[in-house]
């Protein structure tokens, strides 16, 4: 709350006639109200209150107070309440640019036209700015604060765009909003009206609208003199010019509403579509020598079961999970019986019974000594399994020992085994790979870990090297003793390998350039972690990686290590098919790294037979949860008033707080090839948001390159993301996303939308809407192809 003492009934009789909520005894007036933490914008809020009191500033003292509770019953007001009357008497000053000039400086904002840095945003989302701004939020308003002088910014006045009220109101958002004018509160009013304010074919019914409504008039004007020009953007797509400019949101802002800013592209028929893949793949199959085919298709269009009537002797299928390959096998074998299928069971760690060699086979697993942990796994089967474990095993076994078939294995498998799996001893006859969704993931798989545990280790291999060469581990000089010259080489690796580490804290990401030192030296590495008790980490695994990345902002030091299978899939013909595969990502990733003859085959957008309802109102990503905890709950009350939902798809740790749906709930990543939701209405909740890290690693294994975003600061002695909200155009909608902010980073920001984007296609497309007259509604601020926006429904 906010206290001036020495005030007047005068003082007090302006607040009332503003519509300021106080109490005022005393000769004191309170104004119960929810402050900063940042000071700054609490004496912004006293001036204000004092301009509208009409008080001297050297006449009152000013008392305020954060989150006090005292008075219970008392009336707050809002933050937003405040500024709007505080830019109304502003507005309505005769010297109003002194006025503004003489706040600006005093509180040190910036300015934009006559009025303050403080802008309206659409959202709770904390927003950045550039460098000439120190940016603080507070109750749905940003403040501006310049950080070096008073920065006037200015915008060129042009001539108002000339378009009918027609095309100005085929823009939905606008239309919804011209509809329902009388029912806007005040700031989406404000909103409507800095987007409406340069039409002039707007202005005719907007006058009429001003003359039965003087809160019309209040905020067209203030619009007027507030923002100089609406923005506008010309949206081109494929041969289709549209006659007119989209409407943005004109508030200076870099957190835009999520919006729809063009005419969906045409959508084709299942039957078309089957045709059109049925097409490619026949092309793909029917074409000779090594090349790589990817083919985009919405997810439930049927790429599968067109594959499956296609499939011959001479493929072998990869899809993502167990699951999936079963049902394949099925659809195969149906068309098909004649084709020798090799199918490798599942065997996880909950078919292993509980025993004293299951104890032992997780510790190999923990030390990377797979040999071993393999070998305790059939004791474990073989002496305490039951019938049935003994049987999977039995089958497990007679696919691995079989050379001659067509291969149905996962995408893990595949990359970890794929180069001795297609040799001239095994499967020589199989020339063409079917990769069933996108396989991306499984290429370069990555482990996070403390930089304190893997030196530790390092550490302790490093002494026992240092006991056998008898001697101090930093100074051996070379030998003629051939093993032990590999050691030292082995040795110096080690050593290298921890400076790298603390490299990557500098440079944000580099390439492990000890990697072959440890291939070379393969046996010798893994004879010194066999004899090394106290190793905590699959030492060996981490050694092998590809690409060190730091984890920026971690609570500990911590370092990212990915490896690079991406070799497995050279010198072969494949074909990948997915919804998910993005040009600017993936055709890029394999020209540049797998194979040149690589054909992108963008395939049209399915009709759907049910709807894609996005509530983009509210920021849904982990970190907005975490700061506004009710959040999840407000979510949950709007499930249950749409009452029709049977399944939610959310983040894995948040499943359980969503509890107006009693059935099953899914998580994000868990996603790909699940049919078991098909034709029910689900909710999707959640934007998920892959780490910066992850994206800087795929952008510097595509590119070689560090983003540009990325800057070491010498006094925190840490690498900083520059990471902002930006406006981002996709398909047929604009939105904001919060990503790298440099100019030239817009391929690790395609990268970085890309592995976002993936989890919601795929969380949508559980419901096959292609073919079920079913709903899905998407928690989140990215638009899904083919959705409609809820203020869109009638």
């Amino acid at each position: 709350m906010i206290q001036l003492n020495n005030v007047t009934q005068q003082n007090s009789n302006d607040l009332k006639r503003l519509g300021i909520n106080h109490q005022f005894a005393f000769s004191q007036i309170t104004v119960h109200i929810n402050l900063s933490p940042d000071h700054r914008v609490n004496e912004i809020l006293v001036d204000m209150i004092k301009k509208l009191a009409g008080v001297e500033e050297q006449s009152t003292e000013t008392t305020y107070l954060i989150n006090n509770n005292v008075f219970k019953k008392a009336v707050f007001i809002h933050t937003f309440d405040l500024v709007l009357r505080f830019l109304e008497q502003i507005f309505l000053s005769s010297n109003r640019s002194r006025e503004c000039s003489k706040f600006c400086k005093k509180h040190q904002l910036n300015r934009y036209g006559i009025f303050p840095g403080i802008k309206l945003r659409a959202s709770e989302e904390i927003v950045m700015s550039n460098s000439l701004e120190d940016i603080v939020n507070h109750e749905g308003l940003i403040f501006s604060f310049a950080k070096e002088k008073i920065y006037n910014v200015k915008q060129k006045n042009s001539r108002p765009a000339q378009h009918s009220l027609e095309a100005i109101k085929a823009t939905p958002l606008i239309s919804w909003y011209f509809e329902n004018i009388d029912k806007l509160k005040d700031k989406e009013l404000l909103w409507f009206m800095t987007n409406i304010v340069g039409y002039q074919a707007a202005k005719t019914e907007v006058r009429q609208l001003m003359r039965r409504d003087s809160r019309i008039a209040y905020y067209y004007k203030l619009a007027l003199d507030l923002y100089f020009e609406a923005l506008s953007y010309k949206r081109v797509i494929t041969d289709d010019k549209f006659p007119f400019d989209y409407l943005y949101q004109a508030v200076n802002s870099r957190l835009v509403t999520t919006m729809r800013i063009g005419a969906s592209p045409k959508t084709v028929t299942q039957e078309e579509i089957s045709k059109l893949l049925k097409l490619a793949q026949e092309r793909f199959i029917n074409e000779a020598g090594q090349k790589v085919m990817l083919l985009r298709v919405d997810a439930g269009s049927g790429k599968t079961t067109t594959i499956a009537n296609l499939f011959h002797s001479n493929m072998a299928y990869v899809g993502p999970t167990h699951k999936l390959i079963k049902q394949f096998m099925v659809d195969v074998q149906e068309r098909n019986p004649c084709i020798d299928i090799v199918y490798i069971p599942a065997i996880t760690n909950e078919d292993i019974p509980e025993c004293k060699y299951k104890e032992k086979m997780t510790d190999h697993e923990k030390r990377g000594e797979w040999i071993k942990a393999n070998k305790y796994r059939r004791k474990a089967i073989l002496e305490f399994g039951s019938s049935k474990q003994k049987k999977l095993l039995a089958e497990y076994d007679a696919a691995l020992s079989k050379k001659t078939g067509s291969p149905f294995i996962t995408h893990s498998r595949f990359i970890n085994k794929g180069k001795g799996f297609f040799n001239n001893e095994k499967f020589k006859e199989i020339d063409t790979i079917i990769i069933d969704e996108d396989i991306l993931p499984s290429m370069f798989p990555s482990s996070l870990h403390s930089d304190e545990a893997v030196i530790h280790d390092i550490k302790s291999l490093l002494k026992i090297i240092n006991e056998d060469l008898k001697g101090n581990v930093s100074n051996i000089a070379a030998s003629k003793n051939t093993y032990d010259n590999k050691l030292i080489k082995l040795r110096d690796g080690l050593l290298v390998f921890i400076e790298q580490i603390q490299k990557a804290k500098i440079e944000g990401v580099i390439k492990n350039q000890t990697k072959n030192i440890f291939e070379l030296n393969k046996s010798i590495l893994n004879s010194y972690i066999k004899r090394c008790k106290n190793l905590t980490l699959d030492i060996f695994h981490i050694l092998g990686s590809r690409v060190l990345t730091c984890k920026n902002h971690s609570q500990w030091p911590a370092t990212i290590y990915t490896h690079d299978y991406s070799n497995v899939l050279k010198n072969k013909k494949i074909l990948i098919m997915s919804a998910t595969l993005d040009e600017n990502v993936h055709a890029h990733l394999f020209k540049n790294k797998i194979c040149r003859n690589t054909e992108w085959v963008d395939m049209p957008r399915t009709q759907i037979e049910g709807k894609i309802i996005s509530h983009a109102g509210l920021s849904t990503t982990k970190n907005s949860f975490d700061k506004n905890p009710e959040r999840i709950s407000f979510i949950d009350k709007k499930i249950q008033e749409i009452g029709c939902i049977k399944h939610i798809i959310t983040y894995k740790d948040r499943k359980n707080e969503i509890k107006s749906v009693e059935n099953s709930h899914m998580h994000f990543y868990n996603t790909a090839g699940y049919n078991d939701y098909s034709g029910q209405n689900l909710a999707i909740v959640g934007t998920p948001n892959n780490i910066p890290e992850n994206a800087v690693t795929l952008y510097y294994l595509i590119y070689e390159e560090v983003p540009k975003s990325l800057k070491y600061d010498n006094e925190k002695e840490e690498i900083i993301y520059d990471l902002r909200n930006r406006p981002i155009i996709k398909d047929e909608f604009k939105f904001s996303f919060f990503t790298f902010e440099h100019a030239e980073d817009d391929k690790v920001r395609a990268i970085h939308i890309w592995s976002t984007y993936r989890e919601l296609i795929q969380a949508v497309g559980r419901a096959r809407l292609t073919h079920h007259k079913c709903e899905v509604h998407v928690f989140s601020r990215l638009p899904i192809q083919q959705c409609v926006f809820n203020y869109e429904i009638a």
